[in-house]
């Protein structure tokens, strides 16, 4: 296994799922790392034991019902609701839930220190 920091290892974990989730799967960015999940081998060169991630390669290699990109299309394109739209903001969502819920006190915001105050009150 290669030798990976926890760091290099959050960074590789993210910049795959960001990019499976970002592209369809049979696009050029996407279609490699799709072809690499759904064959043996990339195991080794993944930075988890191979008994965490046994469960994920059967999975992988597992016939669904619907290919993967009409699962992924479905997922994140649409034509209608999506149960997981890949990159959103609440603060560019025309009905501005999460700050609506805000706004009316069903939730708060504990910025601390971290922020100046002209922030931390908004």
């Amino acid at each position: 296994m290669t030798h990976f920091s926890q760091r290099d290892n959050f960074s590789t974990a993210a910049r795959v799922l960001g990019a499976l989730f970002y592209y369809a799967p049979d696009s050029a960015e996407a279609s490699a790392l799709v072809s690499a999940l759904s064959n043996d081998g990339w195991q080794a060169q993944w930075p988890l034991e191979k008994t965490t991630l046994s469960p994920l390669v059967a999975q992988f290699q597992a016939e669904a019902d619907e290919s993967l990109p009409q699962a992924w299309q479905r997922l994140f394109v649409g034509p209608y609701a999506l149960p997981s739209p890949p990159w959103g903001s609440v603060w560019l969502d025309r009905e501005k839930r999460v700050v609506w819920r805000l706004h009316a006190g069903s939730a708060s915001v504990d910025a601390g220190q971290r922020y100046p105050v002209c922030y931390a009150a908004k």
